[in-house]
């Protein structure tokens, strides 16, 4: 489904849940790039689905742009985001963002 585009994904998630939604785009489009790494785990920005271990085997997220990674200030990140599609960015965060409080 590598051709799909933007407007037939539209078609196919409009009307359901939004976590169902992102979770239909990964499955029709792929994970994204950007993505979220935690204590050597690596897992899709829109989905959340763990994508990679880099732990107990390898996983090469060359081309990933990671969650705000190194405070936001991580040049490769920022050049690695330039070259995303909407396949990446579609329904993802902005792993530029600053880390929302959570209110009590």
């Amino acid at each position: 489904m590598s051709g799909i585009t933007m407007d037939e994904v539209h078609k196919r998630i409009d009307g359901l849940p939004p976590e169902t939604q992102k979770a239909i785009v990964c499955a029709l489009v792929g994970h994204s790039r950007i993505q979220a790494y935690c204590f050597g785990y690596w897992s899709c920005g829109r989905c959340e689905e763990q994508v990679g271990d880099s732990l107990g085997g390898s996983y090469n997220a060359e081309g990933c742009v990671i969650v705000r990674h190194l405070g936001n200030s991580c040049q490769r990140c920022r050049e690695n985001y330039a070259a995303l599609t909407w396949k990446d960015t579609f329904m993802a965060p902005d792993p530029f963002a600053p880390k929302q409080e959570v209110k009590p």
